[in-house]
Formats: C-alpha cells, structure tokens, sequence
C-alpha cells in the first residue's frame, strides 16, 4: 500500500501546482478592470463612464457652461454649434469658443440635426446631451460610447447635474464648492424674503400664435420666483405642459409681469393683447424686458442659476438689499 500510495500522492500534488500555475497565469494576463464611475443621468438612465475623461462631446450649453465653469473646457473637442449663432453669454465663454472654432481646436455640430457618425469620428471619451427623452442621435451611439442625458426640472435637479458633471471630468471638488455656494445664496436670499408680501408674477417663457407659455409647477424657475419672494401664477399649469391662457392670467391680475422671452415679446405687445390693459402689472409699468445675460441666468440650469435669483429678486424686491 505504501509503494502504492507515494506516486499517487505526488502526482496529486504536481497536478495541483500545475494548475496553480495556470491559474496564476490567466490571472496575471486578464486585463485589469477599468477604473471609471456609474452615474444616473436626468431619464435614470445608468451609464458607465471610464476614468479619466479626456475627450467630451457637449451639445448641452448648460453643461458646456458648467465643464468652463470647472475649467476643465481643455477636455472639449466639440459642442452645439448655437454658441456660434444665438447664445451670447456668458461673453467670455462665447468668446472662447469662437476662437477654439477658428483657430480648429473645436468642432460645431449642427444643433438641430446632429449626425451620430460625426460625433463617433470625434472618439470621445463621453457625450453630454439635452433631452427629456433621450434624442435619436443620441440613442444611436449610446452603444458604442457613453452618452450622458440632462434634463433638469427642478432646482433639485440643476445641482444634481452639476456634481455629476464635476464626477466625470475629475473636479469633484470644484463642483462640491458651487454647489455648496449656491446652496448658500439660495438659503440668504429665502431667510431675507421670507416675511415679505407676495406680489403675483406672471413670467412668460415663450409666446407663439396666441399660446401662452410659463413656468410650471415645480420647475426650477417658479421655484426662483418663490425664493424671490414672488406668488407664481406659473403654478397652476404642469411643468411638463406649461402652457396658460390668457383668461387665467387675466383673472390673477399679476402685479408683476417678467418676460423671459424678450424680445420675441416686449412690454408694449405683451400691453396690446386683448384685455391686458386691465392687468395690475400693465396699468403700473411692472412688465419686465430682460436682456440676454439675464434670461440666461434666469432660465439656463447651469452655474450662474444663483445670479438667476438675484435679478428676479431685484425686480420682486427691489427695495430689499441685493
């Protein structure tokens, strides 16, 4: 039994080490997994993203904003080509970019009909995109490269985005500071408003052959007008469907009119509807043309939505200390 058991034995054990061996060896030849980070986009929509990001595609301007706000705008290879034709602020960035698309560091893609191919021949590390569903463009590469969709509705919402932004091209940090700094404004400015009577505000976000749009409950702009210290009229309609009628408005009689859709619309047409003479905010000169930058702050969900506060509050309450 001896003389028996000793081969055995050893050759048990050799087989045992060879296969250790094997082991060990696909062990060390499997390639290591990829380092990267899992974010839930705006449609919760979870997209793997490897680190680090060195190539973007941003055709969201809020989130074009926001990466030059982080000063990693290094890392952008090609965005909406609306900063080239109708966004005019912030001015410096606008500038930026103009000269990055002369000089052909950065590419424009057409804003109303992107090509999915041109943005796979850019081989970015990541997409950034605008959709309350995910655009087709946009589902067509989403396979072959991290597609990453914002579509805030809420306050909530905007500071979400902006970590997430902050996650992804590796200034965490920085985006933690604005947020915490926002948050800090927000908080100031609700404490100063929040003894103050409440005006009605009818804030109108578009007007076309006689629809009437606004704000909508919950969404991120009649949240604004709250913390300014304002009784959104915008409240009563869905922010999902955020039109109102003109007999609605007329029966509120805001005291303050603020058009975010300036200059489609201006004070003189807005008092020329029929009937609008009657309201409060009409009779008192309250209408309010806002220029550019303001609407943007207004109405962009980006890094200066605090300064969006401030000029509400300085139209709601001017007699309040900015």
């Amino acid at each position: 039994m001896r003389r028996t058991w000793m081969p055995i034995s050893i050759l048990l054990i050799a087989a045992l080490l060879a296969s250790t061996i094997v082991l060990a060896a696909l062990y060390a030849t499997k390639p290591a997994a990829k380092a990267g980070v899992q974010i839930t986009d705006d449609l919760l929509r979870e997209v793997f993203v490897t680190l680090p990001v060195e190539t973007i595609v941003c055709l969201h301007p809020a989130a074009t904003e926001t990466i030059f706000s982080l000063e990693a705008d290094g890392k952008l290879v090609a965005v909406s080509d609306a900063w080239l034709y109708w966004i005019a602020t912030p001015e410096d960035v606008v500038e930026e970019i103009q000269n990055r698309v002369d000089t052909g560091e950065l590419t424009t893609l057409n804003a109303f009909a992107v090509d999915p191919e041109a943005i796979l021949d850019l081989e970015p590390d990541v997409v950034f995109v605008f959709g309350y569903t995910l655009p087709d463009y946009a589902a067509a590469i989403e396979d072959e490269v991290p597609v990453i969709c914002f579509a805030p509705t809420t306050l909530e919402d905007i500071l979400y985005d902006l970590m997430v932004i902050g996650k992804v091209v590796d200034k965490e940090a920085e985006a933690e500071n604005l947020v915490n700094e926002i948050k800090a404004q927000f908080d100031e400015i609700a404490e100063l408003t929040r003894d103050v009577p409440r005006p009605k505000v009818f804030c109108e976000t578009g007007y076309y052959m006689g629809t009437i749009y606004t704000t909508g409950e919950g969404s991120f702009v009649s949240r604004l007008i709250t913390l300014a210290g304002g009784d959104d009229i915008g409240n009563a309609v869905p922010a999902g469907d955020p039109v109102i009628s003109s007999e609605y408005i007329l029966d509120c009689e805001p005291q303050i009119i603020i058009l975010l859709d300036y200059p489609f619309a201006t004070a003189e047409s807005v008092a020329g509807r029929p009937g609008w003479d009657a309201i409060p905010a009409v009779i008192d000169g309250e209408i309010h043309e806002l220029d550019a930058e303001s609407v943007d702050e207004i109405s962009r969900p980006g890094p200066r939505i605090a300064e969006g506060l401030m000029v509400l509050l300085g139209i709601i309450h001017p007699e309040l200390p900015l």
